[in-house]
Formats: C-alpha cells, sequence, structure tokens
C-alpha cells in the first residue's frame, strides 16, 4: 500500500494539483490576512456580506491562477519529461517565477 501511495504522490497530475492547490490556498490566507488588517474598514458589512465577497474572490483567484499558471500546467503534463530531473527543475523555477 505504501508503495502505491508512493508511486500516486509522484504523479505528474498529483504534483501540478498539489503545486496549485498551495497557491490557492496562499491567495485564501493573503485575502484573510487583509481582511483581519483592515476589519475596521468592515465592520458594518453583515457577515454574509464578507463571505459572499470571499466566494467571489476564491472564484477570481481560481481564474487568475488558472491563466498566469496555464504555461506552467502544459508543460507538467507534457509526456516523456516526466522523470527528467533538469526537466523539474526548469518547472519547479518557472513555478516560483510566475507565483
Amino acid at each position: 500500500m505504501h508503495s502505491r501511495w508512493s508511486s500516486v504522490r509522484r504523479r505528474p497530475e498529483f504534483v501540478l494539483g498539489r503545486r496549485l492547490g498551495l497557491v490557492l490556498a496562499v491567495y485564501f490566507v493573503i485575502r484573510l490576512v487583509f481582511l483581519v488588517d483592515h476589519r475596521a474598514n468592515f465592520a458594518d458589512a453583515p457577515l454574509l456580506e464578507v463571505l459572499g465577497a470571499f466566494v467571489r474572490g476564491v472564484r477570481f483567484d481560481l481564474s487568475a491562477i488558472a491563466y498566469t499558471n496555464l504555461p506552467f500546467v502544459l508543460l507538467s503534463l507534457a509526456p516523456a519529461t516526466v522523470l527528467d530531473v533538469w526537466y523539474q527543475r526548469v518547472l519547479r523555477t518557472l513555478f516560483l517565477v510566475v507565483n
């Protein structure tokens, strides 16, 4: 079982999903920090309105992440280059530069 999970974790789709999920989580945390830092500006806003803004923000983040990471996504899913260490370093550098 352990070896099967290990092989799944190395699949390019899994690595890509994990990296993009990390970016989405960072965007969410940044939005939360902004809300806490500017809580005086949101004091009169109803909770449902703030939650709605968060949902719209996540939708915006998903589209922004999709557009900015499109080259990275396409290169990550390219076949026959999955195991090449040099190619993975280039992908990691591209990911860090874009995000």
